[in-house]
């Protein structure tokens, strides 16, 4: 549940009602572990799309950190967060830290678009859209 998947979303991938995944069930047969370890494997690099999920996960301190490969070069990237960047630059209703907001809009006016454009798929004001294209501008000066 931690990136965004309900359990509702997850029993129907499974074959099983909602009440299965709860943690008072007593036992979870090898077929459910099996199901649900294709799952994560299948599913733990895409965010889901559930923001509610998503936010009474980081609410509870719940964290995904864990479904993330060993050998991820995530730490050597400054912490950019690439499926976020990308869903954003796609006009997706993402959060972005500054880091990530800056280098969406980068890729973004690196592609060609204005900044009312870059503005309208960032989400973002037309005064913070400027504001972001002017410090990058800027920063490459």
């Amino acid at each position: 549940m931690a990136i965004g998947y309900t359990q509702a979303w997850i029993s129907a991938r499974i074959g099983q009602s909602g009440r299965a995944l709860q943690l008072g069930d007593a036992y979870v047969t090898a077929a459910h572990a099996a199901a649900i370890e294709q799952l994560v494997e299948a599913y733990a690099t895409i965010p889901g799309p559930s923001r509610r999920v998503r936010n009474t996960a980081a609410a509870r301190g719940w964290t995904a950190d864990l479904l993330w490969p060993a050998d991820s070069d995530s730490a050597d990237d400054g912490g950019i967060d690439e499926i976020a960047v990308e869903r954003a630059m796609n006009g997706d209703p993402v959060r972005l830290d500054n880091a990530e907001r800056a280098e969406a809009a980068r890729r973004l006016l690196a592609a060609g678009l204005l900044p009312s454009q870059i503005a309208q798929r960032l989400r973002l004001s037309g005064r913070t859209a400027r504001a972001l294209i002017d410090a990058l501008e800027e920063e490459a000066a």
